[in-house]
Order: structure tokens, then sequence, then C-alpha cells
């Protein structure tokens, strides 16, 4: 099934844009020059149910050439719609997709999570030919189907028996209730940010690979591996056709039903390899930790490198602070050295700074 989306750009150009979201069938984007605010809103209503979704530039000023001219911006427009599907006057509540220049994004977003919290999610035009973007737009609309026909029931949603083998403190009462305000977008977002993004009772396949202490890059049998041996650690929940990600429960129960009784993280990367490859006969390849680091006890990975770390061996990482079922992201040291992704932001915390001192002068 193909999803039909407005992408409201003011950009004259944008048909190169439009052309870069329609290349794999799955979505039909068309293109739409904004206007004034309230005939916007009443041409977004009149479309009904025939779109799946909204994209939007940021900026809507920026081009008067055209008869059609708009002076506000995509997170004014955003919080319009969010408020009339919250007063039950916009009946189709689709996702909105926030699509702009990295750029924009830090002159409007600085310090600003609250009209972040508007978008479902928020892409920057340089990912254009990413065929990822595509995936993720349509899981999202996927999403938003799923969420219509099961809220409030989160086991149905994530695709589990029960949700009471995980942490509570996940669930807000509000969406458990599917009290008055908790709209489809309330249920997506928090999923997405809080569960999906952030490893906790779900990990990514770099996650996955740290605490069985593979080294992905070196392993030519990984992929049959993953989709041979852990199809029931995978997650099968909203969102799972374009994010990667497997229950640590499952994996859990897994290596104790099959593997030994002793937890994962009771033993190091070479001794969890030598268990699998005998177990399964493959060929998997033992992590090497990272430079100045020793430790082959890993359960977290660089930020920096994208590799397997022991937590013990990194530093904290300056992030907003974790929800309680959310992990605290690290650095290695290394990577803390060299600066590695300083430009995208990435910094030790603060409360590191002492300790990090320690360790530089001990490398003097």
């Amino acid at each position: 099934m193909t999803y039909n989306i407005i992408y409201i750009d003011d950009d004259q150009n944008s048909k190169i844009l439009v052309d870069g979201f329609n290349t794999t069938g799955l979505l039909n984007v068309t293109r739409i020059k904004p206007t004034s605010f309230e005939d916007q809103i009443n041409e977004l209503l009149d479309y009904g149910n025939t779109i799946q979704g909204i994209i939007l530039d940021l900026k809507f000023d920026e081009d008067f050439s055209e008869d059609r001219k708009a002076y506000y911006s995509a997170t004014t427009l955003a919080q319009q719609i969010r408020t009339k599907v919250n007063e039950g006057d916009w009946k189709n509540e689709i996702p909105l997709i926030l699509f702009t220049t990295q750029l924009k994004l830090d002159a409007a977003f600085s310090g600003d999570t609250t009209s972040k919290k508007l978008f479902d999610i928020i892409f920057t035009k340089d990912k254009i030919t990413d065929i990822s973007l595509q995936e993720k737009i349509y899981s999202i609309v996927d999403g938003y189907n799923l969420i219509k026909q099961n809220k409030p029931n989160f086991a149905k949603i994530l695709d589990i028996d029960t949700i009471d083998i995980l942490d509570q403190r996940i669930f807000p009462l509000n969406l458990l209730k599917a009290d008055q305000g908790s709209n489809i977008h309330n249920y997506s977002k928090h999923i997405l940010n809080e569960l999906i993004e952030r490893p906790g009772p779900l990990i990514d396949e770099l996650y996955l690979a740290a605490r069985l202490g593979v080294d992905i890059g070196l392993s030519n049998q990984w992929k049959d591996f993953i989709n041979n041996e852990l199809t029931g650690v995978k997650y099968t929940g909203i969102f799972n056709s374009a994010w990667d990600r497997w229950w640590m429960f499952k994996l859990n129960n897994w290596w104790e039903n099959n593997i030994d009784k002793n937890p994962i993280a009771t033993l190091d990367a070479r001794d969890r390899i030598e268990k699998l490859n005998s177990k399964f006969n493959y060929n998997l390849v033992v992590a090497k930790p990272i430079s100045k680091a020793t430790s082959y006890r890993y359960w977290t990975i660089c930020q920096g490198y994208d590799k397997p770390l022991d937590p013990r061996e990194g530093l904290r990482i300056n992030e907003s602070e974790p929800l309680p079922w959310q992990e605290t992201k690290y650095i290695s040291i290394d990577a803390a050295i060299e600066r590695v992704k300083r430009k995208e932001g990435l910094k030790i915390n603060p409360i590191e700074k002492t300790r990090f001192e320690n360790i530089l002068k001990s490398f003097q």
C-alpha cells in the first residue's frame, strides 16, 4: 500500500525533494505551496481521509514570488492542527513530519524541546537520498493505524503477551486509560522517543552485538546468526519495519535457556563468543577493546566509535537525564580525547570533568 503525503514548502526547487520521497513506491508525496493560515488549515481539513501524513518545511515565509503567501512557521501550523485534534475538530489524525535544513533547526529549536514535540519525527533535507527516511515515514503512518485500532492496549501495540514484564513507569497513566488528550500522536511520540530510540528494554543492533561480544565488521555470519537464532528475541511491535530492535528481557531468557545458566553480563566477550560458536557452529569474531580500554565485559557502546564498551571504562555523555527504564550512554576515553563527533554535539557529561582530567594526566 502506498501512503499519500502532503508536503508544504515554499521553495520553488522543492520538486527535487518531492522526487526524492517517491523513489520506493512507499509514499506518494505531493507538494503544495503554503497559503494564509486559515486557508491552509481549511485546505488540509478538506483533504480528509485522502492523505495519511503531512511533511512541513520549518519556514513558510521565504518565497513570496507566487500568489500563495504565508507569514507563519511549521510550528504554528502544527500547534493548530494538534489543538483541533484535541478539540475533536480534526477527525483524521495523521503524522506531522518536519523536514528542513540543519541550519534552520539549530536556529529555531536551540533549547526549545516543547516545539519539537509537535512533530512525530524530524529529518534534515540532506537525508533525502536516504531510503530509510521513506521507510520511517511509512512506518510512522502504519503505526498511527495500529494505535488507532488498539489503544490503550500497549501489549497489542508492542506485540507482546503482557506489559507486566516491563517497568510500569514506561506507560503513562493517561495513555493506559486513554484519557482525554491521549491522542494517537501522544502514543506514537512516547513510544518512539522514550522506548525505541533510547537503549533500555529495547536495544538496537550495535547494543545487541556488544552484549553478545561480537565484532560486526569482522563477523561475516553475523546477519545469518541474528536472523536464524534470534528470531524470538526480535521486536515485532509498532515501528518495527523501520527500526530494528531486540527485547533485552527476551535476550536474557534466550541466553539462559539455550546457552548458559550464567547471565550474559557475568561473562566477558571471549566467553560469550566461545559459547555461541560452540552451540551454533558459527564463526563469530570477538570484539576487541577500544584503544585505551582493556575490559571485555561489554554492555554498552561508545557513542563516538559505535563499538562495544564496558561502561566502567567509559565516560557518561552530556544528554538529557535518562528516564528510569532507559540506560545511560557512554563515550570511550579514546573517543573523548580525540573529540570524535564533537561537531555533532557529542560531549562528556560535566559531572565527568574531574575524572576525565585525571585520566588525561595519567597519560602524560
